[in-house]
């Protein structure tokens, strides 16, 4: 489809409960879809809004999509610095003939002198801009492309990097206080779990207030392989289409194969929200080892550090997701994850491998 009308006033964003910002091309009026175009003759002639025109259609000859990608090109340059590529002395149709045919547009650089952007950007307009339907990209594929390699530093999904701080791991010293590690010691394997391996997360309330904690259940000998290890851990938050957090920590230790214990937590569940809540309020957060043999009594307490921009992650999805209503279908919010989580283990496995036996904190 050639919408040939592509302007800021047919560019609509409204509130969205799940996305946060919805944007909403309007007026489909003179659009044409191009196998309809190429078969009739309604799709010649100008039609549109004359700041906005790329040169071919200033002619009134046959469009395709690299006409709108030329106006996209003008609106991308005018959202930057709030002025357009070009300003004829006259609104008339002959002046902006001219500067669409023969005026280069001006340097961004030049039009707003405070505005520092990446050069691929700048490029990217510019190329958008040109004269020539042949010089710009080709498709909203390839525009989309350097766009989200621009964006992929700063992604919260797909990180291409994990973080370098790290704390040394000291068997003797968790990071939990003596009263909060014979707190969790005392506890009881709660009769409402299966008695197998498996982990799950738990608030519980220690000498020092209420504190979210992870449970594990596995093997003696397991338990036993992990009690010296570096912990990582990864947060990973979706709003769309249900919001849900995949809270990950691994334990490492160079002689047995990685332990991963993910967790989902659907965070419109209000227990899910008190317990990530007190995660966010506490630097470490206790992994607590329950054999799988009997008495399936605790034998070890561990924990992890979360950093304070985790920390304030946390504060911040907890907030947020008061605000979104329940979607229908978490699953998806949950496969989604899945996905993602598949996808960023190797990596965090690379980066466990290369550094010594530390604990590591991170967050995307």
């Amino acid at each position: 489809m050639v919408h040939r009308d592509i302007k800021p006033a047919n560019i609509l964003i409204i509130p969205d409960p799940i996305l946060g910002q919805l944007v909403k091309i309007l007026d489909f009026g003179i659009a044409r879809f191009l196998d309809y175009a190429s078969t009739s003759n309604t799709s010649r002639g100008f039609n549109g809004t004359l700041p906005y025109c790329s040169p071919e259609q200033l002619d009134g000859e046959k469009l395709d999509s690299r006409s709108d990608i030329y106006s996209l090109g003008v609106m991308m340059f005018e959202m930057l610095t709030g002025k357009k590529p070009w300003q004829p002395e006259t609104d008339y149709f002959g002046a902006w003939y001219k500067a669409h045919h023969f005026e280069q547009p001006k340097a961004i650089a030049d039009v707003k002198l405070t505005l520092k952007i990446p050069q691929k950007l700048n490029n990217l307009i510019m190329s958008c801009l040109a004269k020539k339907a042949s010089d710009r990209p080709q498709t909203i594929a390839q525009i989309l492309q350097v766009l989200n390699s621009l964006e992929q530093p700063n992604c919260p999904t797909l990180p291409t990097s994990l973080p370098s701080s790290s704390i040394l791991s000291r068997p003797l010293d968790s990071g939990l206080s003596i009263t909060v590690e014979q707190s969790c010691r005392q506890l009881s394997w709660p009769e409402n779990k299966p008695i197998q391996e498996i982990v799950f997360p738990q608030v519980i309330n220690a000498a020092q207030g209420a504190m979210a904690t992870l449970w594990l259940m596995l093997p003696k000998q397991e338990v036993k392989n992990y009690a010296v290890s570096t912990r990582y851990n990864q947060f990973i938050f979706i709003t769309s289409p249900h919001p849900m957090l995949l809270w990950v920590t691994v334990l490492y230790n160079r002689k047995v194969a990685p332990k991963w214990l993910p967790c989902y937590l659907d965070m419109k569940n209000p227990q899910n929200l008190r317990l990530v809540s007190f995660l966010a309020e506490n630097e470490h957060y206790p992994l607590i080892f329950f054999t799988l043999e009997v008495p399936h009594s605790c034998t070890n307490v561990l924990s992890s550090r979360i950093e304070p921009t985790q920390r304030q992650m946390l504060r911040n999805w907890v907030q947020q997701s008061h605000r979104l209503p329940r979607a229908s279908a978490p699953q998806v919010s949950k496969q989604l994850l899945k996905q993602q989580y598949k996808q960023i283990q190797s990596r965090m496995l690379q980066h466990l491998e290369s550094e010594p036996q530390v604990v590591l904190s991170g967050s995307i």
